[in-house]
C-alpha cells in the first residue's frame, strides 16, 4: 500500500506541477488539435513521470530481463512505499472534465494475476482531470486505490480492461464518503464476478451477433450488382 502521507504527497506535487502545466503553450497547442484525448493522455503521463522524477520520489520502473524497461508494464510508474515497503504500481491517467464514455484503466487479467501472485496488494490510479474554464484550463489531481472504488468501475470482457464510470465516480468523490475498505478476500471476489459477469454479457453478445449474421447471409443475394451509392468516396485534393 502507498502510505497516507505518500499518498498526500503525490497528490500535491502533481496538482503543483499542473497549476503550472497548463499554462504552457505546449499544453495549449495539444488541447487545440485533432484528437485531443489521446494526445492529452500520452503527454500528461510523460509529464507526470518527470514530476515524480524530479520530485525524488523513491519511483521505480518494471524491466526485462534484459533490464530494458518495459512498455506494457502493470503500472506506468511502481512507487517505493508502505509497510512493509513495497513497489505500488500507479498508472497516470488524463481526462478533460465534461467528454462522456468509460475509459479503460487496467486489465483485469493483469490485475488479478498480480493480486493472486502475491506482487501486489493495490493498484493506484493517479487521475488529472482538467476542467476548462474562461481562459484555459484548471487541473484536478487525484491518488485513488482501484480495490476501493469497484463500484465505479465496469468490466468488458472483449477487450479485457476494466473501465471507469467517469461520470458516477466523478461525482461521488465531489461529495460523497470515501468507500468502505475493502479485505484482500473481499476485493479478490469482487474481481472475479466482475470477471463472470463479463464474461456472459460477452457470451450473449456473441450468440446475438451470429443470429444477426446468419438472417442477413440468409437473406444474402449474389446476383446482385456492387451499389456504393451509399458510400462516401471521394478523390484525394
Amino acid at each position: 500500500m502507498i502510505s497516507a502521507a505518500d499518498q498526500k504527497r503525490v497528490v500535491a506535487s502533481a496538482q503543483r506541477w499542473w497549476e503550472r502545466g497548463v499554462r504552457s503553450a505546449r499544453f495549449r497547442e495539444i488541447c487545440s488539435g485533432k484528437e485531443r484525448g489521446h494526445r492529452v493522455a500520452d503527454y500528461v503521463e510523460e509529464q507526470t513521470l518527470k514530476c515524480l522524477t524530479a520530485e525524488k520520489y523513491a519511483v521505480a520502473f518494471e524491466r526485462d530481463r534484459r533490464g530494458k524497461q518495459l512498455v506494457r508494464s502493470m503500472g506506468d510508474v511502481w512507487l517505493r512505499s508502505g509497510r512493509p515497503r513495497i513497489c505500488n504500481p500507479i498508472n497516470v491517467k488524463a481526462s478533460v472534465a465534461g467528454k462522456k464514455g468509460q475509459p479503460n484503466m487496467v486489465s483485469l487479467t493483469k490485475l488479478t494475476r498480480g493480486l493472486v501472485s502475491h506482487l501486489i496488494d493495490s493498484y493506484w490510479l493517479l487521475l488529472i482531470r482538467f476542467e476548462e474554464n474562461g481562459s484555459g484550463y484548471t487541473p484536478h489531481v487525484l491518488l485513488v486505490n482501484i480495490l476501493d472504488y469497484l463500484d465505479f468501475m465496469h468490466f468488458d470482457a472483449g477487450p479485457g480492461q476494466i473501465m471507469l464510470k467517469s461520470a458516477s465516480f466523478y461525482q461521488h468523490v465531489a461529495g460523497g464518503p470515501r468507500p468502505r475498505r475493502l479485505s484482500a478476500e473481499e476485493a479478490m471476489g469482487r474481481l472475479v464476478e466482475m470477471r463472470r459477469d463479463g464474461n456472459r454479457r460477452l457470451t450473449a453478445k456473441r450468440a446475438r451477433d451470429l443470429r444477426a449474421l446468419e438472417t442477413r447471409a440468409k437473406a444474402f443475394d449474389p446476383t446482385l450488382a456492387v451499389d456504393q451509392g451509399k458510400l462516401r468516396i471521394s478523390a484525394a485534393d
